[in-house]
């Protein structure tokens, strides 16, 4: 997605059952106890937000892998889709575009377009990569010594496997919008990919037919553009290393690095050093690998420097907060709200602290919106209220008893 997300509805993705969220604004906070659905609306915006970039966020790593695994791994993949369901649809508008993401378990489900487009690619990668591992077979057996009578065998095995791929995919994951781009994913089952795990074991043989699994993505085009979608979890140190050669790259770690040291007295500076991060802090006559420093000084690092990797565009977090000290925690708050009053930036984040909902408030309350989720008495179904930046101001005694919760 291009432009900030004016509205944006969730209907049966994990948990929730139907969300219609109108008149976003540059902030919105996701509050509520555990098992409420914050986790999964920031999922299904990075799901939207990233479609037609194939699901790839700013630094160009895939979402939807990662958003399975999280969850549970491929085994799990239908649990995108709520229980008793057979579909989720999540959609975003932005100024004179709709973008539409539907999560399906049977491909007439999907838009026309989208199904004709998925069918026509898919079959044509999969007979390809049956034509490349016969051939690959053929090519290799007399050094392998493989009788003929295996090698039939082998090839039926193959084709057993590709005429099941329909039958045995978990979801189908399909994108549209009103200028008739299209992109989609398949997600196959963990029977299917053991299946073919199987077949490409076989040490004897060592040939490998390859469906990369768990996720099957095979795309109708390569993005035209870079995502600007940046969705950040709990990163590890690899990604943290990938946003400092990111922001070197573009001439940014200085700003960075200046910022840290206006924050953190006793930091110098970071430096690059034979493929690791090293972190120089005063006082001390040698640096530290960056994977020794503290979590509190990661979780900083790591937000200041997403920050200043996209300029425009929708940024997500999940629980900022943690980790981080009460006054990186202020920091943060302010970094964020200077983005977001700058005008480029889009925030959805999900919070279990009170002191950072006052602390955004403080900063910019006419730009926060804060979404309340809860979950219904008498049917456990997840509901949600949307308060203005003043209005959550005024009712923090009631979103503390709601952090408060379990």
């Amino acid at each position: 997605m291009d432009l900030q997300i004016e509205n944006f509805s969730v209907r049966n993705y994990r948990c929730i059952s139907n969300i219609q969220l109108d008149n976003l604004s540059p902030i919105t906070i996701f509050v509520g106890r555990n098992n409420t659905g914050k986790s999964a609306l920031l999922e299904a915006i990075a799901l939207v937000s990233t479609a037609k970039f194939s699901w790839c966020d700013s630094l160009g790593d895939g979402l939807i892998e990662p958003i399975v695994q999280r969850r549970g791994g491929e085994q799990y993949a239908d649990m995108m889709i709520k229980i008793g369901e057979q579909h989720a649809e999540l959609q975003a508008k932005a100024e004179a575009n709709i973008e539409t993401v539907q999560i399906v378990k049977d491909l007439d489900s999907l838009a026309e377009q989208t199904r004709s487009e998925m069918i026509s690619t898919l079959g044509d990668q999969l007979e390809k990569a049956r034509r490349n591992y016969l051939q690959t077979i053929s090519t290799l057996s007399g050094d392998r010594g493989i009788s003929s009578t295996r090698l039939e065998q082998i090839a039926r095995e193959v084709d057993e496997i590709l005429a099941s791929f329909w039958e045995e995919s978990a979801l189908y994951i399909g994108y549209h919008d009103q200028h008739e781009e299209t992109e989609f994913a398949v997600l196959l089952g963990k029977t299917y990919s053991d299946r073919v795990q199987r077949l490409a074991a076989r040490p004897e043989e060592s040939f490998f037919f390859r469906i990369p699994f768990p996720v099957e993505r095979i795309l109708r085009s390569s993005p035209k553009q870079k995502s600007q979608t940046i969705f950040l979890l709990t990163p590890s140190i690899e990604y943290l290393k990938e946003l400092q050669r990111r922001l070197a790259k573009g001439g940014e770690l200085l700003s960075v690095i200046e910022r840290m040291r206006e924050k953190i007295r006793y930091f110098q500076d970071i430096r690059e050093v034979k493929d690791d991060f090293l972190v120089f802090l005063k006082g001390l006559d040698r640096s530290v690998p960056l994977a020794a420093m503290g979590d509190g000084f990661r979780a900083k690092l790591a937000i200041s420097s997403a920050l200043s990797t996209v300029k425009k565009g929708i940024a997500l977090m999940e629980e900022p907060e943690t980790r981080l000290h009460p006054g990186y925690m202020s920091t943060v708050a302010n970094e964020i709200a200077a983005a977001a009053d700058y005008g480029n930036l889009q925030f959805f984040l999900s919070t279990h602290s009170l002191e950072f909902i006052e602390l955004m408030l403080e900063e910019k309350v006419e730009l926060v919106k804060i979404v309340r989720l809860y979950r219904q008495e008498d049917s456990a179904e997840i509901d949600y209220e949307l308060l203005e930046g003043q209005e959550a101001k005024e009712d923090l005694q009631q979103l503390k008893l709601d952090l408060r919760g379990v």
